[in-house]
């Protein structure tokens, strides 16, 4: 008898019964088969990663309007960060409109070039249509 108990010390010793193995198998089958059909139905088949790989990549084109963006609108422009984008507001506020790129050297801070690779990016950059905003509210001359 003591070969069959050494025998049956040997047998490996599984956390799950036979039977929880099986459904634990049978439930995870039905799972990958379930979601193999979610594919299939989806009506995009299992193509769906390849079409990420054949997508060709756009570029992002912009135009900002530096007579009338606010500051935030204005830092998306390549070396403007924020104290040069409320600087040009400031300006704009001061001194009127911009009448084209090249005027975006009256700010502290944008050279030629800085105009030059963001001229690209500005509309507006001439006299607006707009009436200029008038003033301060509490400045009315009567």
């Amino acid at each position: 008898m003591a070969v069959d108990e050494a025998t049956a010390s040997m047998e490996p010793r599984f956390v799950l019964r036979r039977r929880d193995q099986r459904t634990l198998a049978v439930l995870t089958f039905a799972a990958l088969a379930g979601m193999g059909l979610h594919q299939a139905l989806d009506g995009r088949g299992f193509d769906v990663v390849k079409e990420a790989d054949r997508t060709r990549p756009r570029s992002l084109r912009f135009q900002v309007d530096v007579n009338s963006a606010r500051w935030p609108e204005l830092t998306v422009l390549p070396n403007i960060g924020p104290v040069r984008a409320q600087a040009i507001v400031k300006s704009r506020e001061i001194a009127g409109p911009f009448q084209g790129a090249d005027s975006l050297q009256r700010v502290h801070g944008i050279g030629p070039k800085t105009v030059l690779r963001i001229k690209g990016y500005l509309t507006g950059a001439a006299p607006s249509t707009r009436e200029a905003p008038s003033g301060k509210q509490g400045d009315q001359s009567g």
